[in-house]
């Protein structure tokens, strides 16, 4: 079956099973390896991309969903002035990431802060555990998306 969606701003048409799982697709057939894969059942949190600016666990999604869609992976995002703001709020809060979670991490607190510019506690706690991993204290993750906030409020609002 072929599929033609938008991928990190390009228009890509691909032919897929229908059984197929969107992080494979994207991952496996577009070698885009920022993508993980993890638990294979959306629980992880590791396989997220934007979807029509959605946060979803490509894992569960089967390819074919995203006919007409727009793609948005981690490769795509690090061409963002958003990236930016997280990458630099996590290294001034000394937040580092292993490179297994650092994309599902970067994309899940962009989603948030494109949704709460200054997030809750609750908002923050929520979002450090949407991603199954430990590499990081959950202390230097509360910092360093509140770094990332500072970020991405100053440039939001210096134009």
């Amino acid at each position: 079956m072929n599929i033609t969606f938008n991928l990190n701003g390009k228009e890509v048409s691909v032919d897929s099973r229908p059984d197929k799982r969107l992080s494979a697709l994207l991952r496996d057939d577009l070698n885009l390896k920022g993508l993980r894969k993890g638990c294979s059942n959306g629980h992880c949190g590791n396989c997220v991309v934007l979807m029509d600016d959605q946060l979803v666990s490509s894992c569960i999604i089967p390819a074919f969903a995203a006919r007409h869609k727009n793609i948005i992976t981690i490769e795509g995002f690090s061409q963002t002035k958003e990236f930016s703001d997280i990458l630099t709020g996590f290294k001034e809060a000394g937040v580092h990431l292993c490179t297994y979670c650092a994309p599902a991490r970067v994309l899940s607190t962009a989603y948030m802060l494109r949704k709460h510019i200054v997030p809750t506690v609750d908002q923050i706690n929520d979002n450090i555990s949407s991603v199954q991993c430990r590499c990081s204290s959950f202390s230097l993750l509360k910092q360093g998306i509140i770094q990332a906030s500072l970020q991405y409020s100053k440039r939001k609002t210096n134009g």
